[in-house]
């Protein structure tokens, strides 16, 4: 029996010492841990678990189909047709007719869709893909007017199409403007041309040499020599013309050659096919025709090689008559550097000179030889200069980038050891036997020693040309003075240097 709370609390008052007795009888007024409290020891326990539905009871009531009979199922499967009936009446439901997506409408073959939008029956479905393809950000399918396919960025493959290359029917591409929209072309020489535009040269040539069908030289044709440049039409007989550069071998497919007006476009002539000879290294072109009565003028050539195209930066001159200059009259005059003492070998007679290079190097010419007048003011002229250069000895000198000049310059132009060229050619020393050669300060070409060099000076009206070996310059220069040779020589630090000179061809041509 426990122990009244009152009691206890006696026993353990300030200076008390509750008894062994104390100490038992208060802790067994208490339930221990240990112990089982039973339900009737709780007060109200019982009579709250007998208010409770029992666990049997209710998953009996749980697992009886006809336990809620009165009422309807989800599925309406226990409903009677009386019940039904009654559920229509109810909710105001008549009898749905077959026709309900057309129903009040009068155009038969039509569907009224929720957003009052008609369309065919037979449209159904057809926009289907609209709704959404892919999975992919901002992509799908626009239908209607413009149609449209955005693929977000990613990969678009269509396979499995068959092959048509020997079906000539299929002669239509499909193409793509700026904006993405797409149509159909037959003529695709848009297509070719901006496409080939942006080619490399490198890239441009082997599509050339392809569509040449692989025969001829394969890289870009250019021509740096015409020989003679100058024809005269009053001979009744052929004229074989010679073309220097380089991919001059034409394909046989395709191959023209065409003398072009002054203007570059009008065509006057066509070379007949089996008047023009090619070459295997593709460095000449031959072709030969009777220019008898062909009018007089500036004429350029157009050279077609299968799909490539050339016209010549050289003309050719046809002219009535020339009248040859008397090369054995031509008189010079030599003018030297005080410092220096003449060699005995310098000499000048007619249309040949000799000179031996004096020593001492430096920029400025230490020797300096004019002719006489050999064209007066307003000639137009053709003049051909071969020099030769001996040999330089390969144990002498080190390079020297001072130049000597031999060329053309105005007549009434003092002879001094101020340079007087206009049109020239140069040359400079290089290591060993080497000489380097320009035409009018620009770089030619190099060459040992000896070695012999054709200059070319053609004049018409104030226009110079000047071809040295295969470099060609146009300048323009004064048209009213006489021109006369200067060849004006620098020194150098080698000995017995021979430079020889000989006009092989001079006329006029007004």
């Amino acid at each position: 029996m426990a122990t009244p709370l009152n009691t206890i609390f006696s026993w353990f008052q300030t200076g008390d010492f509750p008894t062994e007795q104390q100490f038992q009888a208060t802790f067994s007024s208490f339930w221990h841990r240990d112990e089982a409290i039973p339900v009737g020891s709780i007060q109200g326990l019982a009579e709250m678990f007998e208010s409770t539905l029992n666990m049997q009871v209710f998953n009996a009531h749980l697992n009886d189909l006809n336990a809620h009979a009165h009422l309807a199922r989800r599925n309406a499967s226990n409903l009677s047709e009386s019940d039904a009936n009654a559920w229509k009446a109810r909710l105001n439901i008549g009898e749905l007719p077959e026709n309900i997506a057309t129903y009040d409408y009068t155009k038969t073959g039509y569907v009224m869709m929720k957003d009052g939008t008609v369309l065919e029956v037979g449209d159904l479905g057809k926009n289907v893909a609209n709704s959404k393809p892919t999975s992919v950000p901002g992509a799908g399918l626009v239908l209607g007017a413009p149609w449209g396919i955005d693929t977000g960025g990613q990969p678009m493959t269509i396979t499995g199409l068959p092959d048509k290359s020997a079906d000539a029917t299929f002669d239509r591409v499909k193409v793509q403007n700026a904006a993405g929209q797409e149509a159909m072309v037959t003529n695709m020489y848009n297509i070719l041309y901006k496409g080939l535009t942006g080619l490399t040269a490198q890239q441009a040539t082997n599509i050339s040499y392809l569509l040449n069908g692989g025969i001829g030289s394969d890289g870009p044709m250019s021509v740096n020599n015409i020989s003679p440049p100058i024809i005269q039409n009053r001979f009744n007989s052929v004229e074989y013309i010679l073309l220097r550069g380089v991919n001059l071998n034409l394909s046989a497919v395709g191959r023209k050659i065409e003398i072009l007006a002054a203007d570059k476009t009008t065509v006057v002539l066509t070379i007949p096919d089996n008047q023009i000879q090619t070459s295997l290294n593709g460095q000449e072109l031959v072709f030969y025709y009777n220019f008898h009565n062909f009018p007089i003028g500036t004429y350029y050539v157009r050279i077609t090689s299968g799909v490539k195209q050339h016209i010549t930066e050289l003309n050719i001159k046809i002219v009535q008559e020339i009248e040859n200059i008397n090369t054995s009259a031509i008189t010079w005059d030599f003018v030297y550097d005080s410092a220096i003492t003449p060699s005995p070998l310098n000499n000048a007679v007619g249309g040949n000179f000799t000179i031996v290079t004096p020593s001492g190097t430096g920029s400025v010419p230490k020797l300096s030889l004019k002719s006489s007048e050999i064209f007066a003011e307003g000639d137009d002229f053709y003049i051909e200069l071969k020099v030769s250069f001996g040999a330089k000895h390969a144990g002498y000198g080190t390079p020297d980038s001072a130049i000597s000049d031999i060329g053309l310059g105005y007549y009434n132009s003092a002879n001094s050891l101020n340079r007087s060229s206009l049109a020239k050619h140069g040359y400079s020393s290089l290591h060993a036997e080497a000489l380097q050669h320009y035409n009018n300060n620009n770089v030619a070409f190099s060459s040992s020693t000896p070695t012999d060099i054709l200059i070319v000076f053609i004049k018409t009206g104030n226009l110079f040309r000047t071809i040295v070996g295969s470099s060609s310059v146009t300048q323009t220069f004064s048209n009213n003075s006489g021109y006369a040779i200067f060849a004006q020589i620098v020194g150098r630090d080698f000995a017995n240097h021979t430079i020889q000179g000989q006009v092989t061809k001079a006329f006029k041509f007004n």
